[in-house]
């Protein structure tokens, strides 16, 4: 079969177009990459709670959230009064203001000791979503934060805002 010079160069034109579209696509993004982690640093503190909670417990830590929804946390405890830790919850809420439990972080402890380190995979509220969730929270990081709960203080004995 005899091509005319006309096709031939039409066929040679729409690779040349096509090859040009390929080489000109931006690279795709690896997964690894695209789920890479948001980080912030927190500092608990007995003032940063609604209201002040008058604990001699504080502390520090780190939050993560990936764009999937993954949370990872890890939190330093002083309690130098000897306080019963029994939970930790990331919670929705700007600086004074108190909201609700949208990650636990710890619950069901019993820990009284001086110097207290949990870590771990946090666990969204089940009515949330957790890709949405690490979205908002990577988006306005100050209107979350992290507090820890003892059996002196229910309602929280320190507290530290993400992104502050």
């Amino acid at each position: 079969m005899k091509l005319h010079p006309l096709a031939k160069t039409s066929i040679v034109l729409v690779v040349l177009l096509a090859l040009t579209a390929i080489a000109g696509s931006p690279p795709a993004v690896s997964p690894a990459k695209a789920d890479s982690p948001v980080n912030w640093e927190v500092t608990l503190l007995p003032s940063n709670e609604n209201p002040p909670s008058g604990s001699e417990l504080n502390g520090g830590g780190s939050f993560r959230a990936t764009k999937s929804g993954v949370f990872t946390f890890q939190i330093s405890i002083d309690n130098p009064g000897g306080e019963t830790v029994i939970a930790s919850h990331l919670h929705r809420g700007a600086a004074g203001t108190n909201g609700p439990v949208v990650v636990t972080l710890l619950s069901g402890a019993s820990d009284s000791r001086e110097r207290i380190v949990i870590a771990g995979r946090g666990s969204p509220s089940p009515a949330l979503d957790p890709e949405q969730l690490a979205r908002e929270i990577a988006e306005n990081p100050s209107l979350f934060y992290i507090n820890v709960h003892t059996t002196a203080h229910p309602g929280g004995a320190a507290r530290g805002q993400l992104g502050s």
